[in-house]
């Protein structure tokens, strides 16, 4: 019986631990996504984003090397929970999307531009969310921006391009090139 007991203690144990990462986790998306908004209002706003992140990550780096390699760790560690959610006061979002592609719905192409035309960032722009059965990175998700007569007019065309262009240069590619 005392068996059953510490095994079930340490079976609930690791179900909170699951759930309170979850919980963090979220909470960290939710608060990043946050930063990329209020960042759009800022005079340089790829570095009051940045700026915002590294405060979050409670870390303070002593170079621009290192601070680039801690943004870039933590986008390739976290690509798969930067999922910011529903915007009711755009109308360009899906319901959730991934950060990167968020940044382009709501028009703030600053932090992509930063990111791929700045040297000494590592960031792998392969991560893919299924869309409709396909596995759809950021160039698939401005191609299809791009291939949507009605929706592309609310974009600006020429920083769309220019940003597929920066995320081809530094390795992206598109869900079907992807194994």
């Amino acid at each position: 019986m005392k068996r059953i007991i510490i095994i079930f203690t340490i079976i609930l144990n690791q179900q909170l631990s699951y759930s309170q990462s979850k919980i963090e986790e979220a909470e960290l998306a939710r608060d990043i996504c946050f930063d990329l908004y209020a960042s759009r209002i800022q005079e340089n706003s790829a570095l009051s984003f940045e700026n915002a992140i590294l405060k979050r990550l409670k870390v303070k780096p002593t170079s621009d090397n290192e601070r680039k390699q801690i943004i870039s760790d933590f986008f390739n560690k976290n690509a798969d929970i930067l999922i910011c959610g529903e915007d009711d006061n755009q109308s360009n979002t899906r319901k959730s999307q991934h950060l990167f592609k968020r940044s382009i719905a709501i028009k703030a192409y600053h932090f992509l531009y930063y990111l791929t035309e700045t040297d000494g960032y590592t960031i792998d722009f392969n991560f893919f969310e299924i869309v409709d059965g396909e596995k759809e990175t950021l160039l698939d998700y401005i191609d299809k921006i791009i291939a949507n007569e009605s929706r592309v007019k609310t974009y600006n065309l020429e920083h769309l391009e220019d940003i597929i262009d920066y995320v081809e240069e530094v390795g992206g590619k598109r869900g079907k090139e992807l194994k």
